[in-house]
């Protein structure tokens, strides 16, 4: 009994630790003080050992039941695409996969060597999709992997658990959404794939092919309410049926434009998020040789219907032009935005340089209210080296994956998870 009560006086204290917490500290709840761990580090080898370096790092989910999806690849001697999985507590779910780790190793022809994570999505039926590519070379396939909920290939998924199609880029928004089970995915810079459950193509989606081609798609979204098709590229968000026809009444003949030059340089990439009531968020960051290759952030919000929220800033939008005070945001970190249920936005940014693989900046995440304003009460503790995905829990809480840089290997090779309070 004195047991029992210890721990439920241990339990209260913690929970009021953290109710007492300031916006943007660590969650002392999850891991280690608020940072996930493996065996005695705060940091964990995706591979479990420090000689397999460097980790394409990260992309991250929650599923329906709270754990935490990372995935990550290793391009050493043996590549591979790996998911990690966390209970909601920080611990590593030893249950999934092996020891909580999922591997795909292949099967690919022999000329693709490593699969790339770009983006997770965790299916109702407690399954994960994960949209990359595999490469040899120059030569870069799109692919979609589906795990089982126990942390294996799905072998009732295309063949063997893997779907590819040809000619792969490197999408820098969030390239894969799911209504029900059926998954959308934007692939190659150029097309958006509709995938049944089974890993065929979607009969009469953009034609026989099943695919649609769209030139310059970063990302897909599925808008809530309306369920709709969102799509983001250099500029723009096109909005769809679910069976792929294009959407008229959506912006201007189903196109809405995010370029704004009241906010910056028109962008080259994008990432777009959709908040509960059907807003649409899409933040992109852009180089200018004039300034040097600066880089600079901007932030848009369209209404539901893809006509701009002049609420929004003022101008439907906010920015960070080259040559203002940092923080700003590094464009293949564009996987780094969320937004509340209170429709306040999270963004991932980073030091006002331009990127080098030596660069040690640091890198936090910042919260803007609905209106478009910094929100000032929220202060993210601790700094990565590179921030890669941010994620709204359910509860509102707040996590980050990113990486630490190694200067004797010149390259990001530890992971980082941390949770903050909201």
């Amino acid at each position: 009994m004195r047991k029992a009560n210890l721990f439920c006086y241990l339990t209260m204290c913690m929970s009021v630790l953290t109710a007492l917490g300031a916006p943007g500290d660590f969650d002392l709840t999850f891991g280690y003080g608020g940072a996930a761990q493996s065996g005695t580090s705060y940091d964990f080898y995706f591979n479990g050992s420090a000689s397999e370096e460097p980790v394409h790092c990260c992309v991250l989910e929650q599923q329906a039941d709270g754990k935490l999806i990372v995935a990550g690849a290793t391009d050493a001697a043996s590549p591979r695409l790996i998911l990690r999985r966390f209970n909601t507590n920080g611990t590593l779910d030893t249950s999934y996969g092996l020891g909580g780790e999922a591997i795909a190793s292949g099967p690919y022809p022999a000329e693709f060597v490593y699969g790339v994570p770009l983006d997770v999505e965790s299916l109702p039926n407690g399954k994960t999709v994960v949209s990359g590519f595999v490469e040899s070379g120059d030569i870069k396939v799109f692919s979609v992997w589906r795990f089982t909920n126990a942390g294996v290939l799905d072998t009732a998924f295309g063949s063997d658990g893997k779907i590819t199609r040809p000619n792969a880029l490197d999408n820098s928004g969030k390239s894969v959404s799911v209504y029900r089970n059926t998954i959308y995915a934007a692939g190659s810079r150029s097309r958006i794939y509709c995938i049944n459950e089974n890993g065929s193509a979607c009969v009469g989606f953009g034609g026989i092919a099943g695919y649609l081609s769209v030139v310059g798609v970063d990302g897909v979204a599925i808008q809530p309410g309306a369920n709709k098709l969102l799509a983001s590229g250099s500029g723009w968000v096109k909005r769809y049926s679910l069976g792929g026809q294009i959407d008229t009444s959506f912006g201007q003949s189903g196109t809405a434009s995010v370029c704004s030059p009241q906010c910056g340089y028109c962008p080259t990439r994008s990432v777009m998020a959709v908040n509960s009531n059907g807003k649409i968020v899409t933040a992109t960051s852009s180089t200018a040789s004039s300034v040097g290759f600066i880089l600079f952030y901007t932030v848009a919000q369209l209404n539901s219907n893809g006509q701009p929220d002049l609420a929004f800033g003022g101008n439907a939008c906010i920015g960070d032009e080259a040559g203002t005070t940092p923080p700003f945001a590094y464009p293949r970190t564009q996987r780094g935005l969320d937004v509340q249920t209170d429709g306040r936005i999270l963004l991932l940014e980073g030091p006002s340089i331009a990127y080098n693989a030596s660069t040690n900046g640091n890198w936090t995440v910042a919260r803007f209210n609905a209106d478009g304003s910094l929100d000032t009460t929220f202060v993210a503790a601790g700094t990565l080296d590179r921030n890669q995905d941010v994620l709204v829990q359910a509860d509102g809480k707040i996590v980050t994956v990113g990486s630490t840089y190694s200067s004797s290997t010149d390259s990001l090779s530890n992971i980082f998870l941390g949770r903050y309070l909201p």
